[in-house]
């Protein structure tokens, strides 16, 4: 893929490359109207941030995106996929277009407002004997 990329007309890069930005600028403004502390990217299809403080599973990447995802069908990558320096980080892909993007980062601001928790849904829970097992 990146041999192809390096082959498109410069004029394209630019026009995927503003694609992108203004994505990314549409995500970033409408998490840190509801309190997160996203930097702008400054050249990826990503936007990666920090969990917000006050979440009852504190830095729990992985609860947030399950319970998330569970219960408002929008899907974020826990950051501790990308190594122990994720931990408490969430990224969002870029790859939508951008009214969704808008409209899923809403969604977001909305579940971490409203829940003040991370618990983890019956449905992602093992029959592990009340142990706090939870699936993969």
């Amino acid at each position: 893929m990146a041999v192809t990329c390096l082959k498109l007309p410069a004029q394209r890069v630019r026009e995927y490359a503003a694609v992108w930005a203004a994505r990314a600028r549409a995500v970033v403004a409408v998490l840190r109207r509801c309190g997160w502390t996203p930097p702008e990217p400054q050249a990826c299809m990503y936007v990666w941030t920090r969990l917000p403080a006050g979440l009852s599973c504190g830095d729990d990447d992985v609860a947030f995106c399950r319970t998330l995802v569970a219960e408002t069908g929008v899907a974020l990558t826990p950051g501790r996929a990308f190594g122990p320096g994720g931990v408490g980080y969430v990224r969002f892909a870029l790859v939508q277009p951008e009214p969704v993007l808008v409209k899923a980062a809403e969604v977001v601001c909305a579940f971490a407002h409203n829940m003040g928790g991370c618990r983890l849904p019956e449905l992602l829970q093992h029959s592990d004997g009340g142990k706090g097992g939870v699936a993969a």
